[in-house]
């Protein structure tokens, strides 16, 4: 355990960092669900969840950063064609850039929940030539709000996790107060609906 405790807290951060970044720069790979675990294990890494904000932050805002200096660099061509080996599409760029056209710097921020769109979203920035003062503020931005719903929810994830084994241990507490109440809940919306289909009865 003291091993695993070790590996958590010298490797989680790093592993959260270059995931956001690299999924950031086109690569296809689970951001969400890695913030999610390293937050869910931050205990047994003893892991700040400071510092793992920081890292997912960071990894989100200098990936998006990367790819906007990349097709800023290197245009479109040159981005669909070494793009496709990583699954970039021009399909998938098309739709994008379509998306940059009509919604500017906005379509930045809400591409990061947008799976497909946001792996592209930092190049077609670059592509396009969005100014470099409107960019920033967007990534920024989308960085900001993407990591602190994840967050979020990586927190509450961990919650329900810690707060299972309690439940099934005292199983029977959690159904003697459950089960009366759903029966008494059913029993009032059966009488609630038979009241209410008689006053219909009777206006009809």
């Amino acid at each position: 355990m003291d091993a695993f405790s070790h590996l958590i807290e010298t490797a989680g951060l790093t592993t959260l960092f270059f995931a956001i970044f690299g999924e950031s720069i086109g690569l296809f790979l689970p951001a969400e669900s890695v913030l999610i675990a390293i937050i869910a294990l931050r205990e047994t890494g003893n892991l700040s969840l400071t510092h793992i904000v920081l890292a997912a932050w960071s990894g989100a805002v200098l990936g998006n950063g990367a790819a906007y200096l990349i097709g800023r660099r290197f245009g479109r061509p040159v981005i669909l064609t070494y793009g496709a080996r990583f699954g970039l599409s021009e399909t998938r760029f098309a739709m994008a850039e379509d998306k940059m056209a009509r919604h500017g710097a906005l379509i930045l921020i809400v591409s990061r929940f947008i799976l497909l769109v946001r792996q592209v979203s930092g190049f077609v920035a670059g592509t396009t030539d969005m100014p470099w003062p409107r960019y920033l503020v967007a990534n920024v931005l989308g960085a900001t709000l993407w990591v602190a719903i994840w967050t979020w929810i990586g927190v509450r994830f961990a919650e329900l996790a810690t707060l299972l084994p309690w439940l099934l241990e005292h199983l029977h507490i959690v159904a003697l107060i459950a089960v009366p109440a759903l029966i008494i809940g059913g029993i009032v919306w059966w009488k609630l609906r038979r009241r209410k289909a008689k006053r219909n009865d009777s206006i009809g």
